[in-house]
């Protein structure tokens, strides 16, 4: 096989240390592993909104992966750094991955929805996929969703896994690692 490296942001490099993946193109194409096959795509409802979501692998405790502003739980397996990331979750624990409201395959919003409702949309997946207690691995705007939902529910989270968080994206005076841009 040969080995591919791709330009990728400090977000990409530490979420991949995180879970000791690397990437190959083989015989089966660009991001794509021999013989893996997509969960299906469940729904849960939170009010009046479709989350998508879905449960992959096996194992002792349940973790549930709250991803990055954008995802599609059918697409991101076959993302060369997704993909992998998800399944390497998945071959130790039972893996509850779902899109936030407005993204991927659920369903779409007219206003941008509130921390507290994405953290309901965590909790109502939780319940759907009969996950009573799980560790929450957050990623990027993925982490001050799972923090607060570690707040409120703190009897339903087991541990905190937080890659690549930030207080806030923009440059402030008391905030000087914010974009200019």
């Amino acid at each position: 096989m040969e080995r591919l490296t791709f330009p990728v942001s400090p977000l990409h490099h530490s979420a991949r240390r995180a879970v000791g993946c690397s990437y190959s193109r083989n015989a089966a194409g660009f991001g794509r592993r021999l013989g893996f096959v997509v969960p299906e795509t469940r729904y849960a409802r939170s009010g009046d909104v479709a989350i998508a979501y879905q449960v992959a692998g096996e194992g002792p405790f349940d973790v549930v992966f709250v991803g990055a502003l954008m995802s599609h739980v059918e697409l991101d397996w076959s993302a060369p750094l997704t993909g992998r990331m998800l399944e390497r979750l998945g071959s130790f624990a039972r893996l509850i991955v779902f899109d936030k409201r407005g993204t991927g395959m659920s369903d779409r919003v007219s206003i941008a929805p509130s921390l507290e409702a994405r953290v309901d949309d965590v909790r109502v997946v939780m319940d759907a996929a009969g996950s009573s207690r799980a560790a929450l691995f957050g990623l990027v705007s993925g982490v001050p969703i799972s923090l607060l939902f570690a707040a409120t529910y703190p009897t339903r989270t087991a541990a905190l896994a937080l890659v690549d968080g930030f207080a806030r994206w923009r440059w402030a005076s008391d905030y000087p690692w914010g974009s200019h841009g």
